[in-house]
């Protein structure tokens, strides 16, 4: 069985930090007018066994970061992350689900679709958690 986790955040100042589902705050102080959706793809490092209240650390993953319309097939734009797992992409003020998909093609590691909210002149700050599917029974 593979758990998936995927967590949005808001950043305060390029960060990221938490939040609540449904999209996070948007990025204050963007005064070029463009709106959108940057943040960061990571992955855990596979942890087969964790104390409770443990969590497992993660690392930054270049993946491919694609934005549809909200209930709809209809992708409007592609983005890869980088090396160090940021990545922004341009869109219109709206609602979108974002689909990260690893770069290899494998199974593993995989994430979610989340949903966001664009507001006008701003970016919506994300952050895309990739599960690698590496598990193990408790001790």
């Amino acid at each position: 069985m593979v758990v998936v986790a995927i967590v949005l955040s808001a950043a305060a100042t390029g960060g990221c930090a938490g939040s609540g589902p449904g999209g996070a705050p948007p990025s204050p102080g963007n005064t070029d007018g463009r709106s959108g959706v940057r943040g960061v793809t990571v992955v855990d490092t596979g942890c087969p066994v964790l104390p409770a209240g443990s969590t497992c650390p993660q690392t930054p993953l270049p993946a491919r970061v694609v934005v549809v319309g909200a209930g709809s097939q209809e992708r409007v734009a592609e983005v890869r992350s980088g090396a160090d797992g940021q990545f922004e992409v341009a869109v219109p003020p709206g609602r979108y689900e974002l689909r990260g998909e690893n770069l290899t093609g494998a199974p593993v590691p995989v994430a979610m679709p989340i949903s966001v909210i664009v507001s006008t002149g701003r970016f919506t700050e994300v952050r895309i958690e990739f599960d690698s599917g590496v598990r193990g029974a408790p001790s």
